[in-house]
């Protein structure tokens, strides 16, 4: 009996073993995954967010080698049984009684193959004699790439889940099932991304960092209401601005619905310097897909959390306000404030605000936080709303309304000139409906279709551009892409779905759609949501208390 007794206990502590072993093995799986995702979106952000196609062709080559790897990988596995999902008798993506997750994986799937359809169709393309043969060989080489990363995505996700469902039917040495595997790892990669993105484009802004056109500096009130705006590495303020905007309500969402404490610390941040770069860039378009997704995610968030989503967004605005102000005061060539005493008592009162606005946040984040009683509450809510109106109302009296009024002649000349274009696009669309004229025929064409003075050599509409280069049937493919990957995100709830419909939305009036980067962060986004989707499924698991004396970073890295 006591031999039996030995080694039952000699087997628990090998499985314990074993089981740390594994964790550990995941954990560093999971952080080397997230540093490449965010390695892919950050060098393609600094090479001018892959705009240019010379810039492009390293990220497609290894965009595309890493995706067949992957596929082939996955035959492989196919024909050895499956690998993980064949242990568990389950195929990856197919749970059963995971209806969310099914669905996910099929129209990321579908998404993917969208992509190499209009790769295809650009290669295709060449028999019709396009505008521009290098075009269209480009634009055929971009999809591919695209697509592979997508793959790269879906695959990741599948293999979290087969790994979910193996760890579920395993027990640790204590009986406890592993603690909160595996990891989000594609949001780990977004998170690390915003970091680099806003501070560089901060740090751009303050003179640390120099380059072309990285900063647009202007007496014309029609280009910018403070003299700078703020384009970053993209070397675009309004483009740069939608994808904060898309970083800023991602960073929101992970404050209301995500389970994992190192995600809510980073997203509240996060929040601050997203808004703060999206001030700076002025982009009129960006701000109001901002406004336009506040209140939907309002009406998307439960019941519950409602009252915390719009606690969340408010206690944003007096931080970024403080920081555009500080930003301001020291961009190169201001003269907001001459003296140094006005000058330092500015900064001090600004921080004061800014370390309101980040304590406040941070306190929106703690997962032991009570419930305050009704009155606190609402007290509490009065105050984000005064502090938020005050902060922006010095905003604008400070840096100048007039841009941002659409009464004023500025705005409307903007205005008349879009619609503009997008007439003399829409003939020359026209001309021909059905294939399109091939890649960059704005570029080649405008001058034949051109109605008014201007010199966009873009047409500032990412679905206009597609009709003008694929006709309806590159229209209907694009279109398709962009329905499949708002199933995708939304599968676990339509909230998650919000930072891809931000950038599809502002894609409509700008150029967005011609940056790489656009298309891998909205891919990531799509990825992202379904991740957090299986989270939530799946269950909140928190740390045993043996894991608890082993350091605040492991205990938040492994709880979901």
């Amino acid at each position: 009996m006591e031999r039996l007794l030995l080694r039952a206990l000699q087997r628990l502590s090998e499985l314990g073993k074993r089981s740390r072993m594994r964790r550990k093995q995941i954990e560093i799986v999971a952080v080397v995954q997230a540093a490449g995702i965010a390695w892919i979106l950050c060098a393609v952000f600094r090479s001018s967010g892959w705009f240019f196609d010379q810039d492009g062709y390293v990220f497609a080559l290894l965009l595309t080698v890493l995706g067949a790897v992957c596929l082939l990988g996955m035959m492989v596995m196919r024909r050895k049984g499956g690998g993980m999902a064949g242990q568990s008798g389950m195929m990856v993506m197919r749970r059963k009684g995971d209806g969310m997750t099914e669905r996910s994986g099929i129209m990321l799937s579908a998404s993917a193959w969208l992509c190499l359809g209009l790769s295809l169709f650009y290669a295709i393309g060449l028999l019709t004699k396009p505008v521009t043969v290098q075009g269209n060989l480009d634009e055929a080489l971009r999809w591919g790439a695209y697509a592979s990363f997508l793959l790269l995505l879906n695959r990741q996700l599948a293999v979290r889940q087969a790994e979910e469902t193996v760890f579920s039917e395993k027990t640790s040495a204590d009986g406890i099932r592993p603690l909160g595997l595996p990891l989000p790892v594609i949001s780990y990669g977004l998170q690390l991304f915003c970091l680099y993105a806003v501070g560089s484009s901060l740090a751009i802004w303050f003179g640390w960092i120099n380059g072309p056109d990285y900063m647009l500096r202007t007496t014309d009130i029609r280009l910018s209401a403070s003299g700078a705006r703020l384009a970053g590495y993209l070397q675009y303020s309004n483009s740069l601005g939608a994808f904060a905007v898309a970083l800023l309500t991602w960073q929101w969402l992970l404050l209301v619905r995500s389970h994992s404490q190192l995600l809510r610390l980073s997203g509240a941040i996060l929040a601050v310097p997203c808004l703060t770069v999206l001030i700076l860039t002025e982009s009129r378009g960006a701000g109001l897909v901002l406004l336009a997704a506040v209140v939907p995610g309002l009406l998307l968030v439960p019941r519950g959390s409602r009252l915390r989503w719009v606690g969340v967004v408010l206690w944003t605005c007096p931080g970024a306000i403080a920081a555009v102000g500080l930003a301001w005061m020291f961009e190169r060539g201001g003269d907001y404030i001459i003296g140094m005493d006005e000058r330092m008592t500015a900064v001090l009162l600004l921080l004061l605000v800014f370390g309101s606005s980040a304590v406040l946040l941070l306190k929106q984040v703690s997962l032991e936080r009570a419930a305050p009683e009704s009155i606190e509450r609402w007290s509490e809510f009065a105050a984000m709303c005064v502090l938020a109106y005050a902060s922006t109302l010095s905003m604008l009296s400070a840096g100048g309304r007039g841009r941002f009024n659409p009464l004023e002649d500025s705005a409307l000349a903007t205005g008349m000139s879009r619609l503009s274009m997008y007439k003399d696009g829409w003939n020359a669309f026209q001309e021909s409906w059905l294939l399109g004229h091939g890649a960059k025929a704005w570029e080649m064409l405008r001058g034949l279709f051109q109605s008014n003075p201007y010199a966009a050599s873009e047409v500032h509409s990412g679905y206009l551009d597609m009709l003008l280069t694929g006709g309806v049937i590159g229209f209907l493919l694009l279109a398709g892409l962009g329905v499949t990957l708002l199933y995708a995100a939304a599968a676990g709830s339509r909230l998650y779905a919000l930072p891809v419909a931000t950038l599809l939305l502002h894609a409509a009036v700008d150029v967005d759609m011609s940056y790489g980067l656009y298309w891998l962060l909205l891919f990531a986004f799509a990825a992202a949501a379904a991740e957090l989707g299986q989270v939530e499924a799946a269950g909140v698991v928190t740390a045993p208390s043996g894991e608890r004396g082993r350091g605040w970073l492991r205990r938040h890295l492994l709880t979901r």
